[in-house]
């Protein structure tokens, strides 16, 4: 159930992303990159709570490594100009 929803509300997403980039002439990949391509391969062999268990771990872990890459970016930038970022 979780799952379905993700895919409508990203389907809705992805619609609504191409409308404006197309309204701005902008071109979009066509494609995944590789290692999405590998994850949703093992995402399509789960069902049901096996999928929103897989699933979710997923996104929590990368919005965990996303974080530590946004913490040293701002780190870095704090160390540049000597600033606190807000």
């Amino acid at each position: 159930q979780f799952g379905r929803q993700m895919i409508e509300d990203h389907a809705k997403a992805n619609q609504e992303i191409r409308r404006l980039a197309y309204s701005q002439g902008v071109e979009l990949p066509t494609g995944i990159a590789a290692g999405q391509k590998e994850k949703a391969e093992q995402f399509s062999q789960l069902s049901g709570k096996e999928f929103d268990r897989a699933y979710i771990g997923y996104v929590l872990w990368a919005a965990y490594q996303r974080r530590g890459g946004v913490r040293a970016r701002c780190e870095r930038a704090q160390g540049s100009t000597g600033e606190a970022m807000g």
